[in-house]
């Protein structure tokens, strides 16, 4: 399992770490409240994470293209 590091671009501090994707993230979409993340991998999963605490909230597997 890799994990993934989101930065604060304004000040390069690290905001939160994922964890979940066994291959290559290549979609990130943030709630319209910051407070989750929507991560899109190769590994054909959707993973949505609590931006404060990291926390995986949902999942979605089997995703194609």
């Amino acid at each position: 399992m890799r994990r993934r590091v989101v930065w604060d671009a304004t000040n390069g501090n690290l905001i939160t770490t994922l964890r979940g994707h066994k291959k290559g993230v290549n979609a990130i979409a943030w709630s319209p409240d910051d407070a989750r993340i929507a991560s899109a991998s190769d590994d054909q999963t959707v993973l949505v994470h609590d931006v404060k605490t990291g926390q995986l909230i949902f999942s979605y597997t089997g995703h194609k293209g």
